[in-house]
């Protein structure tokens, strides 16, 4: 019965972790989709490397960088915010291939965000629907760790 509880337990935390990415992604979601859409050119786009080490392992040390510029407003900016709304909660790093496909998938003109009471704020967004998958991938995960205890302790009544 320890095991299954500690199992349970697994399960719990896991669809937390997942209700969580959901959550802080809505809500960067939510904000950005209040900014205005509009069109951006692309600069310059590379491969950044992050100086500490990172906690995704060793071969997780590279971000994607970005210069874009826009015309909001009959005004010139420029703007460096990449934001995969998968990466989100600081300074995001994966291996070099991974940046790569990234930058590789950038075309020179994409769609970007602009804080209509700033312009100078501005985020260049991908996956922005991310946060349905984590929502269903808590779910998913509670009602599964629900079952096997259940189904454990419907074996154990009936023994």
């Amino acid at each position: 019965m320890i095991k299954y509880s500690l199992l349970f337990i697994l399960f719990f935390f896991i669809s937390l972790f997942a209700f969580i990415a959901g959550v802080q992604s809505w809500k960067l979601n939510s904000r950005v989709k209040k900014f205005d859409k509009v069109q951006a050119r692309i600069l310059d786009k590379s491969i950044g490397e992050k100086q500490n080490a990172s906690s995704s392992g060793p071969k997780a040390r590279y971000r994607v960088n970005v210069l874009y510029e826009f015309d909001y407003q009959g005004k010139l900016f420029q703007g460096k915010n990449y934001y995969s709304m998968e990466l989100m909660g600081g300074e995001q790093v994966m291996s070099r291939e991974d940046v790569q496909k990234i930058l590789d998938s950038l075309s020179e003109k994409t769609e970007i965000f602009v804080n209509p009471t700033d312009p100078e704020e501005s985020f260049m967004v991908q996956n922005s629907s991310l946060q349905w998958l984590f929502f269903g991938a808590s779910i998913l995960v509670f009602l599964t760790g629900c079952l096997v205890f259940g189904i454990k302790i419907l074996f154990l009544l009936i023994k």
